[in-house]
């Protein structure tokens, strides 16, 4: 009988051992849940911040775009003005 009690002590004991290897496995994970977590709402905010970047590159580019197409625009009327200027002073000289 006195066998018996200690075959099932050591069970007993056997039984919390796994149940604290267990317990520490779970707590582990949830850890490890907890970090991962983490990690991704970080990426989130960091994703957030790289499309309000990219957001506010895009419309800086857009604004150049159209500041250069209003450059060009007026270099050619400007152009196009110097070549009027020139003939009217070629017809000058030739006047005179």
């Amino acid at each position: 009988m006195v066998a018996a009690i200690d075959d099932i002590g050591g069970t007993v004991r056997r039984v919390d051992d796994l149940s604290k290897t267990v317990t520490s496995a779970v707590s582990e994970q949830r850890n490890a849940y907890t970090a991962i977590n983490r990690s991704i709402h970080d990426a989130a905010v960091g994703m957030h911040g790289v499309t309000q970047a990219i957001t506010t590159v895009s419309g800086a580019v857009r604004e150049t775009t159209d500041a250069a197409c209003q450059m060009h625009d007026a270099a050619e009327k400007l152009s196009r003005m110097a070549e009027s200027l020139r003939s009217e002073v070629d017809r000058f000289l030739t006047i005179n």
